[in-house]
């Protein structure tokens, strides 16, 4: 358990070039702990991070201002191999980090979670930017980048930004991409591979969503793209109350834009 701690300091990720390992899997960055093994009984309750995470490795790829990956990878020869069976619980935490994206190629950067796996995350509030340049293939949302794997994964009664707050609280950002950018107030992408069940409940976005890539920009004030294909995916008692834009003057692709998804 890791239980009512705050994070304070800078976390950066910060080398210039980086070998991929040999099974595939990437690095990840995280301003409470960047991921934790497939055990049971893992939780993590009542922690904060204020400290800025930056990431500027070819290399790494998952962010999150709590934790960037809930379990550790199962598998060899995949990216993606993050699917434990034994559920993290993620409850009543706090990022005011902003987490800035830099040189990261594919990132899924979460202001609570990078890669949703087996966990479930329940009274969690991102008040933290996120702001991506030049970053490849894009995925990010005010709680979660990306959901991946999950029996039975939860996101309930959580929220991005702030009601009646200054209008930065929990804003995305994403500028001068080379490939189709998923960005969503609560979750930015769900990939045809993904696999399981999410059930999204009582969760409520407030921040602005904007990118001006011309590389086909998917972008929701709740989600983006979600190509489910082979997972269950329930939203209920949900509600954006941010802007959505993409403000480039060169469409190279097929943009899709969303209030909600």
């Amino acid at each position: 358990k890791i239980t009512d701690c705050i994070n304070y300091g800078e976390v950066v990720n910060n080398a210039s070039t980086s070998t991929a390992k040999a099974d595939g899997n990437r690095e990840s960055v995280g301003g409470i702990t960047s991921s934790c093994e497939d055990v049971a009984g893992v939780v993590i309750s009542g922690c904060s991070n204020y400290g800025t995470i930056v990431l500027n490795n070819p290399e790494a790829e998952y962010v999150g201002g709590i934790i960037a990956v809930p379990n550790g990878p199962v598998a060899a020869n995949s990216a993606d191999n993050y699917a434990g069976t034994n559920k993290i619980s993620i409850k009543n935490c706090t990022n005011y980090g902003a987490i800035v994206l830099q040189r990261a190629a594919k990132p899924s950067a979460g202001g609570i979670v990078g890669c949703l796996c087996a966990a479930n995350v329940e009274g969690c509030t991102n008040l933290g930017t996120i702001s991506s340049v030049a970053a490849s293939e894009l995925k990010a949302g005010g709680l979660v980048g990306k959901f991946f794997k999950g029996a039975a994964c939860s996101l309930i009664n959580c929220t991005n930004g702030e009601s009646g707050s200054s209008a930065t609280k929990g804003v995305i950002t994403s500028s001068t991409g080379t490939a189709s950018a998923y960005i969503g107030g609560i979750l930015g992408n769900i990939p045809a591979a993904a696999a399981g069940k999410l059930t999204i409940s009582g969760c409520k976005n407030y921040a602005d969503i904007s990118t001006d890539n011309a590389y086909a920009g998917n972008i929701g004030g709740f989600g983006s793209y979600w190509n489910a294909q082979n997972c269950v995916v329930e939203v209920s008692d949900c509600d954006n109350y941010g802007n959505v834009s993409n403000t480039t003057t060169t469409d190279a692709g097929d943009n899709k834009i969303g209030g909600f998804v």
